[in-house]
């Protein structure tokens, strides 16, 4: 009898390319070469696919995820600026940070941990390292990402939870196929174990640009300045639009 084992997930590759995304500039197009090794029995002449059909068996069972997290050397620091109350910038831009330590709460709250000591509590790959069972709540609750954007601007009060990632779900089709496909190499490990390790593709495309403030005109800027509770309205954000040819 064989026990059941977890497959080990492995990264082999990331190609990203520059390329736009909906339109937008400074998106990336990510080509995710990845493997997944199991642990399969021995081969036997009266079964002699039993390792492959092991594999599919194991497949059909899970669920199977990337996390693509998304932030900028100066995240954290971007998070503190907007915390103050600086008269230079927007009030609008107070948002994302009071949804972001909304969120860390509901962090807080469902794992114990308080995730604020992460050395970028602003992205998600440091939480994660900080304490790992934050990636439950990423499952069952994804955040807003740079992508909810409308036509013409970035919605600064509704589109970034002050923490945004990519959760791509793995077809556990295409792993089968792959493994159909026979994109797949056996070996044993130093303890005397068959591992067999399917290889597949994944792509995927992120807008990573940080969405910039419309600029004001004079007279705008002026109303602004004075009456910035009833000219709020005024504040908007946006991606740059690229070409059709990509320059």
């Amino acid at each position: 009898m064989v026990s059941f084992f977890l497959p080990t997930p492995y990264i082999d590759k990331v190609i990203l390319t520059d390329k736009l995304v909906d339109g937008y500039e400074e998106g990336l197009e990510m080509e995710i070469q990845y493997s997944l090794l199991f642990t399969v029995p021995e081969h036997d002449p009266a079964l002699p696919n039993n390792d492959k059909d092991f594999v599919k068996e194991i497949v059909d069972r899970l669920q199977f995820y990337f996390i693509v997290t998304k932030s900028t050397k100066d995240a954290a620091l971007l998070y503190d600026k907007l915390a103050t109350t600086d008269t230079s910038l927007p009030t609008a831009m107070a948002a994302p940070r009071e949804q972001h330590l909304q969120k860390m709460q509901e962090y807080k709250d469902s794992t114990g941990v308080d995730f604020s000591a992460a050395e970028n509590p602003v992205d998600e790959l440091s939480l994660l390292m900080y304490d790992s069972s934050i990636l439950i709540e990423f499952l069952k609750n994804p955040s807003g990402t740079l992508e909810n954007t409308t036509d013409n601007a970035y919605n600064v009060l509704d589109a970034n939870r002050g923490i945004s990632y990519d959760l791509l779900h793995i077809d556990r089709q295409s792993i089968i196929e792959s493994l159909n496909a026979n994109n797949f190499v056996t070996f044993y490990s130093k303890s005397g174990q068959k591992i067999l390790k399917v290889q597949n593709v994944m792509s995927h495309n992120t807008v990573v640009r940080t969405p910039a403030l419309v600029p004001l005109t004079s007279g705008e800027k002026l109303m602004y300045e004075r009456y910035p509770e009833e000219y709020a309205h005024l504040i908007q954000y946006e991606l740059k639009k690229g070409d059709k040819s990509g320059h």
